[in-house]
């Protein structure tokens, strides 16, 4: 019987032309169970892959248990499997990931802006309520009830709003009181982006109301607005790229910079001030008005409006040779602090520099003065007036950079690298290239020159909605911005286009015109 159920076997799994051996050897299921490797081999059975075949049919028709490396290792198996499944029920988080920014505004009429370094990630228990949020956020922000930099606490209003500036409400639409887990039911978006508001209590400003709108509106329920013009203008295109050429690339006369590399004395120091550059108010684009001093023959006269180009044309056709320098001394932990030296009344546009760096020795016969205007220059890109990737930066609206004139200042730095054969400035974006050269009025941006992932993504989702309900959930968080833009009548699916574009004028070039005016 035995042997008939190894014939079967070795039928079974391409081994019959063996069963004379098998059968000369008297090898039955069970005995080859217990074969060597060796008696495998003496049987004709040269595969591995053949002999555990051979050896788990034997067992499955003995109906021998498993050895007991195999039990053991399905013992363990088993083991951890469950211990995983255990561990995942445990592990039922009872906290959410929060996205947190600081938001202030100091003064009346103004927006708020983002503080430099606001930003913070931290995880909140799910049944936290708003006051007790908003404690969590003011003690992130002002510990112990003041913040180094911006003040006490007492000196502030404050609330907790989404990106968009909508205060948030104690009390959740559906009637519950608020909850982050509630809160997060309700808005289905992650990451959750949360901010604290402040604003100086001496501006007086009052607790922003912020309207509902039903998401359900239809064309009829506004009013168009008639101060609300949407043109779309030529956009000028530099050809090539020419953040990367340098002024020296332009038609005009070269100066020799090796005229005079002597160490400046304090007489030849005491020269005229750098011309001021002014923008009209009233202009659309890029101007400078340079006004001339009675000693000085060479500088346009006064009233003179130039282009970009022509500001940097003139600036280098008057560079001086005659051996008068502009003295910095440059502290390389504190590149920037050298921004001082470029407002100085006898601070001189048309001089070479002469640069001496602290703690170090030497004479700048050149080779530190281009070591200063590149490190300056990357410095500048890495300062609090600019947002984005390398190559790609804009401008970013920083209050108290306007307030101490940091823009003007950083614009004239550039300027005069650019026209002493410093390096361009490339980390600067297309788009900012072309506001700076030919101004705002020829801007016509897109959703790829924004630059603030939060307003980008809530633009594309406005931009890529494809009915009504998917309209009206990407621009309801916006609805705050909208009003504040004027845009509302735009706020309904068929001027979808009309709106995307409106949205994208004012987060790309209004609001930072100011800053860009300066």
């Amino acid at each position: 019987m035995l042997n008939h159920i190894m014939d079967e076997i070795l039928d079974e799994i391409g081994l019959g032309n063996l069963k004379g051996l098998f059968e000369d050897h008297k090898v039955g299921p069970k005995e080859v169970v217990n074969l060597t490797d060796a008696e495998f081999e003496k049987l004709g059975v040269v595969n591995f892959g053949d002999r555990a075949r051979l050896r788990n049919r034997c067992r499955t028709v003995m109906k021998l248990p498993d050895s007991p490396t195999l039990i053991k290792l399905r013992e363990l198996s088993s083991r951890r499997t469950f211990q995983k499944r255990q561990s995942a029920r445990s592990r039922v988080s009872t906290s959410r990931r929060v996205h947190v920014g600081w938001m202030n505004k100091k003064r009346k009429n103004s927006v708020y802006s983002r503080v430099t370094g606001g930003k913070e990630v931290i995880d909140i228990e799910k049944n936290t309520t708003l006051p007790e949020m908003l404690e969590k956020f003011l003690e992130l922000y002002f510990p112990d009830g003041e913040n180094k930099n911006q003040g006490p606490l007492t000196d502030y209003m404050y609330y907790i709003g989404n990106y968009a500036g909508a205060k948030i409400k104690d009390v959740l639409s559906n009637g519950d009181p608020f909850t982050l887990e509630g809160y997060y039911s309700e808005i289905r978006t992650y990451p959750i982006r949360l901010y604290l508001y402040t604003s100086c209590k001496s501006i007086g400003d009052e607790d922003p109301i912020i309207s509902e709108k039903s998401t359900d509106a239809s064309d009829d329920d506004f009013e168009p607005l008639p101060k609300l013009v949407l043109k779309k203008s030529k956009k000028r295109k530099p050809s090539g790229d020419v953040r990367d050429k340098k002024v020296e690339e332009l038609d005009q006369p070269q100066c020799s910079h090796e005229a005079d590399l002597r160490t400046p004395t304090t007489e030849e120091l005491d020269c005229k001030s750098l011309p001021e550059i002014h923008v009209p108010s009233d202009s659309g684009t890029p101007t400078v008005i340079f006004k001339r001093d009675a000693t000085d023959n060479v500088l346009p006269q006064s009233n003179t409006n130039v282009t970009a180009e022509e500001i940097l044309r003139q600036l280098r056709e008057n560079i001086k040779t005659d051996g008068k320098k502009n003295v910095i001394n440059v502290d390389r932990n504190n590149v920037l602090g050298t921004k001082e030296s470029f407002k100085r009344e006898k601070f001189m546009a048309e001089h070479p520099l002469f640069v001496r760096f602290s703690g170090e020795k030497g004479i700048d016969d050149g080779g530190p003065s281009r070591e200063f205007m590149r490190i300056i220059i990357q410095a500048v890109s890495e300062s609090s007036i600019f947002e984005g990737e390398s190559r790609r930066k804009m401008l970013l609206q920083n209050l108290l950079a306007e307030e101490n004139g940091d823009y003007e200042t950083y614009g004239k730095i550039i300027a005069y690298c650019l026209v002493h054969g410093g390096p361009a400035p490339t980390f600067m974006s297309e788009f900012l290239f072309g506001l700076l050269a030919y101004g705002p009025d020829s801007a016509d941006p897109t959703i790829d020159d924004i630059v603030d992932d939060e307003y980008k993504q809530q633009v594309q989702k406005i931009e890529i909605s494809t009915d009504i309900s998917s309209f009206f959930d990407a621009v309801d968080p916006m609805r705050p911005l909208l009003d504040y833009i004027g845009a509302l009548p735009l706020a309904v699916p068929k001027k979808k286009n009309e709106l995307v574009h409106a949205l994208c004028r004012h987060i790309a070039v209004t609001r930072i015109e100011k800053s860009l005016k300066q």
